[in-house]
């Protein structure tokens, strides 16, 4: 059936483009989505690290008699 859609196509060359297009598009959406993830993992460890930041600070700012 897809061969004979190529044969009935008035211009081949514009199906040509648009295959090609729709599958750069394709891909561009797996990197960003990949992109996304990594970023996502990122922010997660930062969320995880930034509290013990956070208390070690006001452990600091309490050990030497600083109120905030």
């Amino acid at each position: 059936m897809n061969i004979k859609k190529e044969k009935d196509s008035l211009n081949p060359v514009a199906d040509q483009v648009e295959k090609s297009i729709k599958e750069k598009s394709q891909k561009a959406e797996e990197f960003v989505k990949n992109g996304m993830g990594i970023l996502e993992e990122v922010f997660s460890k930062l969320l995880e690290v930034r509290p013990k930041e956070i208390k070690l600070k006001e452990m600091n700012h309490k050990e030497r008699g600083e109120d905030r």
